[in-house]
């Protein structure tokens, strides 16, 4: 009987895995300073998930106890990181901040939606992604941008409304 609940809990941590993995690699990459500290730090938090017996028994409840776990070692990672350090000057802007009333999978939420959109814009028909990107990240307005590409201001605005809608299209898709 115990050979089966550990292999049931193996089994688990493998699906968590492929299933987490990539997230779980972007959120504490966003907690520390490079990609090898996070790397091995979703290895422990996986590693500490095999130890929770009680925890895996549910998906929800391990995917949430990864998290924080990763939460938890990428602060005392930190705290490591500062008291090894102590006598070189840290300024303020430096440090990370990690709100603990943050919820992981919220950030997770955020990150995989910029993500999205990133990717949305990429693949967007040229015309259409120069349009959006000069009104969204170049503040040009409708007409600028018309006199800039030597279009009409409905060209621009119908560029917009297309591009518009095939990002809405991809998140409500994706999310």
């Amino acid at each position: 009987m115990g050979a089966t609940v550990e292999r049931d809990a193996e089994l688990l941590v493998g699906t968590l895995f492929a299933r987490c993995r990539r997230s779980l690699f972007r959120y504490v990459r966003g907690l520390v300073p490079s990609a090898e500290d996070a790397a091995e730090l979703v290895q422990e938090s996986y590693a500490r998930l095999l130890r929770k017996s009680a925890v895996m028994r549910r998906e929800d409840a391990a995917r949430s106890y990864l998290f924080r776990t990763a939460t938890n070692l990428a602060r005392d990672h930190f705290r490591r990181r500062v008291s090894r350090s102590s006598d070189a000057h840290t300024s303020i802007d430096d440090v990370p901040v990690v709100d603990p009333a943050r919820n992981p999978d919220e950030d997770l939420q955020w990150q995989q939606a910029i993500e999205l959109v990133k990717e949305g814009i990429r693949v967007l028909p040229p015309a259409t992604r120069k349009v959006f990107l000069l009104s969204r990240f170049r503040s040009k307005s409708y007409p600028e941008i018309a006199a800039l590409l030597g279009v009409s201001t409905r060209t621009v605005e119908r560029k917009m409304r297309e591009a518009m809608a095939a990002l809405d299209e991809r998140l409500t898709r994706e999310l």
